[in-house]
C-alpha cells in the first residue's frame, strides 16, 4: 500500500484543529438566591452547622436500628435495583465512548460457484466451476467534525451521573423508611404495654365494684359499666398487636427477607430511643448542593442540553474514512501479494432534504431541555419546602409531647385519687370510669407522640439528604 496515497486520503481527517461542537454548552442554572437561614419560627431552636448527615441513625444510639440499616445497605431490593440501573448507565456510557474509535470488522468466506453456460465467455474445456476464497478487514471511522459523538458522550456521562444520584436518593429514602418503621414499631410496643397495664388496672376496678355489689354497696349498673370500660380497653389490644406484626413484616421486606424473618429479634419490647438535646442542620445553600434529587435533576438537565447538540449535528454532512484490506482467489494460495486488494478514502453523506425533520428534532430537544430546567427549579423549591415542613413538624410535635406528658401525670394522679375516694364511698363511680378512660387515652397519645417526635426527626434528616454519602461504600460510583 502506497504510504503517500494513504497520507493524502487521511489529510482532511488529521486537521483536528478544525473540529467544532454545535449546540449550546451547558452551564449550571442560576436560581434566585436561597434564604440565608430556615424560617424564624424554628431558627432559634437549631444550630446551622455541619449536620450528622452521613449516618444520622447513630444519634439514636440504638444498636438494633444500626444493624437493620447496615443490613439493608447490601440486601434491600430497591437498592439492588438502583445499582443494576447504574451498571446499565455505565455500560451505555461505554457504548457511546466507543464511537470515538474506528470500527474494525474481519470477514472471510469460502464459496463454491459455477457460472452459467449461457453467459460464460470462457471457451471449453475451461472449467466454469470454481471455489472462491476471501479474507478481508474493513474499517470505518467517523470524523466528529460537528461534535455529534462528543455531545452524545457528554449526554451519557451526565445520565450516568444522574443514575448515581438516583442511587443516593434511593438510599436516603430506604434508610428513612427503615428508621420510621422501626420507631413506629417501638412506639406500638409501648402502646401495647400501656394498654395491658390499663387492662389490669380496670380488671382490679371491676373486682372492686363486683365486691361492693355483692355487699349491696353498689348497683348492678356500676358492674356493667366497669365491664364495658374493661372490654373497650381490651378491644384496643388486638389492633395494636396487628400493627406490631405488620411493622415487623414491613421491616423484613425492606431488608429483602421473608416477612416473618425479623420476628424473633424484634418481637420483644424495647424502649424508644431518646431524643437528642440539640439539632444541627445544614444551611439552605448546602441543602441544595447535597440533596440527591436536586443533583439528579441538575444532571438530567445537563444531559438534555447536550442532546440539542446531537440533534443539531444532523444539519451538517457526516464525514467518514473507510478502508479495506483483504485477499481473494479462486486458484492457488490465498494469502499472497498477487491476491491482495485494498482501498482507503474519505466519504461523506448529507441529508439535503428531510421535510423539516431535523429542525423539528432540534425544536423537540430544546423543548425537553426547557422542561428539564422547569423540573429542576420545581425540585429545588419542593426540597426547601420539605425541609421547612419537617422542621416545623418536629418542633411542634415536641411541644405536643411535652403537653401530653403533663396531662398523663395529671391523669395518673386524678385516677388514683378518684379511685381511693370511690373506695371510701366519697365519689360517684362515673368519675372513676371517666378518670380511667382519660388516663388510658392520654397515655396512648403520649406513647404515639413520643414515636412521632423521633419519626419527624428522621424526616428532618431525610429532607436534608441524610445518608447519601454512604453510597461510596458500595463502590458503585468508581
Amino acid at each position: 500500500m502506497d504510504s503517500k496515497t494513504i497520507a493524502h486520503a487521511l489529510c482532511p481527517f488529521l486537521l483536528t484543529g478544525c473540529l467544532f461542537r454545535v449546540g449550546p454548552d451547558y452551564t449550571p442554572p442560576e436560581l434566585s438566591a436561597p434564604p440565608d437561614q430556615w424560617s424564624m419560627a424554628v431558627g432559634a431552636q437549631v444550630s446551622e452547622t455541619d449536620a450528622p448527615m452521613r449516618a444520622w441513625w447513630l444519634i439514636f444510639e440504638d444498636p438494633t436500628l444500626t444493624t437493620l440499616i447496615e443490613r439493608a445497605h447490601t440486601s434491600n431490593l430497591s437498592v439492588a435495583l438502583a445499582v443494576a440501573r447504574l451498571a446499565e448507565a455505565r455500560a451505555q456510557l461505554g457504548i457511546q465512548r466507543a464511537d470515538r474509535y474506528p470500527n474494525l470488522t474481519g470477514s472471510g468466506a469460502v464459496e463454491r460457484q459455477r457460472g452459467s453456460d449461457g453467459v460464460s465467455v470462457a471457451p471449453p474445456p475451461q472449467s466454469r466451476t470454481d471455489t472462491i476464497r476471501q479474507l478481508s478487514l474493513e474499517s470505518s471511522w467517523e470524523w466528529d467534525l460537528w461534535g455529534r459523538v462528543r455531545r452524545s458522550i457528554e449526554a451519557e456521562r451526565a445520565t450516568f451521573a444522574a443514575q448515581q444520584e438516583d442511587l443516593r436518593d434511593v438510599l436516603v429514602l430506604i434508610y428513612a423508611e427503615i428508621g420510621t418503621r422501626y420507631i413506629r414499631l417501638r412506639a406500638l410496643q409501648e402502646r401495647l404495654r400501656l394498654a395491658q397495664i390499663n387492662v389490669q388496672l380496670q380488671q382490679e376496678t371491676l373486682s372492686l365494684v363486683a365486691a361492693r355489689n355483692k355487699a349491696q354497696l353498689a348497683p348492678d349498673s356500676e358492674v356493667r359499666q366497669a365491664e364495658l370500660n374493661l372490654a373497650a380497653t381490651e378491644a384496643a389490644v388486638p389492633s395494636i398487636e396487628t400493627s406490631i406484626a405488620q411493622s415487623i413484616h414491613q421491616l423484613s421486606v425492606l431488608l429483602g427477607e421473608q416477612p416473618q424473618q425479623l420476628r424473633p429479634s424484634l418481637a420483644w419490647t424495647k424502649p424508644l430511643p431518646d431524643t437528642p438535646d440539640s439539632l444541627s442542620v445544614s444551611l439552605p445553600a448546602d441543602t441544595i448542593r447535597q440533596r440527591p434529587d436536586i443533583r439528579r435533576a441538575e444532571r438530567t438537565l445537563a444531559s438534555q442540553t447536550a442532546l440539542i447538540g446531537v440533534a443539531t449535528a444532523e444539519l451538517f454532512p457526516n464525514f467518514f474514512i473507510n478502508g479495506d484490506f483483504g485477499f481473494g482467489t479462486a486458484t492457488g494460495e490465498l494469502v499472497s501479494s498477487d491476491n491482495r486488494s485494498w482501498g482507503i478514502g474519505p466519504v461523506f453523506s448529507w441529508n439535503l432534504f428531510n421535510a423539516g425533520r431535523v429542525r423539528n428534532s432540534i425544536n423537540a430537544q430544546e423543548a425537553r431541555t426547557e422542561q428539564a430546567l422547569i423540573s429542576y427549579e420545581e425540585t429545588v423549591l419542593t426540597a426547601l419546602q420539605d425541609v421547612e415542613d419537617s422542621l416545623i413538624a418536629y418542633f411542634n410535635e415536641q411541644r405536643r409531647r411535652a403537653a401530653l406528658a403533663r396531662s398523663v401525670l395529671a391523669a395518673q394522679q386524678a385516677a388514683e385519687l378518684i379511685r381511693e375516694l370511690y373506695r371510701r364511698g366519697l365519689t360517684d363511680f362515673q368519675n372513676v370510669l371517666d378518670a380511667q378512660r382519660s388516663l388510658f387515652s392520654q397515655q396512648d397519645d403520649l406513647a404515639a407522640s413520643q414515636g412521632e417526635v423521633l419519626i419527624n426527626l428522621i424526616n428532618v434528616y431525610r429532607s436534608f439528604g441524610g445518608g447519601w454519602l454512604v453510597l461510596d461504600e458500595l463502590g458503585a460510583i468508581n
